[in-house]
């Protein structure tokens, strides 16, 4: 849904950081858009995988999404609109919510910060209770609701293994 576009470049404390923003591609949008939806109908990653493959929905880089990449995508806080079902959720997880409730809005996005440890190997994902978050100067995509609702769902399966197979009939679907 979105891409990062460099804007300029700063030195900050001897060392130059670059500054970025996200731009929108409205096809991509309405990918993500469908992907949130599908997922809400049919509560599995291998589910939504299957409907882009049958109607040859195709990534960027005009390859069929991969389930991992899927899961991804519907983790993502970038596509979540700065509102207070989005603020409520990550209050609760423990993160550092780096605004009030009165900053919230219905037109921007949100960035996360922190998200992943860049120290060890690997790249693990770091609790929730590490992220930054704040208001994006980005479109949001997805309303709050929906956003939390995914990753409840999501929550409830990690555990399961994500397996997709073409050959098996049933891959993806039981476990």
């Amino acid at each position: 849904g979105f891409t990062s576009e460099k804007i300029s470049e700063i030195v900050m404390d001897g060392k130059i950081k670059t500054c970025f923003t996200l731009k929108e591609d409205e096809y991509e949008i309405e990918i993500i858009k469908m992907i949130f939806n599908k997922f809400l109908s049919c509560k599995t990653v291998s589910g939504v995988y299957d409907f882009l493959k049958l109607n040859n929905i195709k990534s960027r880089k005009n390859k069929f999404f991969s389930v991992v990449g899927l899961k991804q995508i519907l983790e993502n806080p970038v596509y979540c609109k700065a509102d207070i079902e989005m603020y409520n959720y990550f209050v609760e997880k423990g993160a550092d919510v780096c605004f009030e409730k009165k900053d919230l809005n219905e037109h921007n996005g949100i960035i996360s910060y922190n998200k992943r440890d860049y120290s060890k190997k690997n790249v693990p994902r770091n609790s929730m209770d590490k992220w930054i978050i704040s208001i994006g100067k980005h479109k949001g995509i997805i309303c709050g609701r929906d956003w939390v609702e995914v990753q409840k769902i999501l929550f409830k399966s990690k555990y399961l293994p994500i397996i997709h197979n073409d050959m098996a009939i049933f891959s993806g679907k039981l476990y």
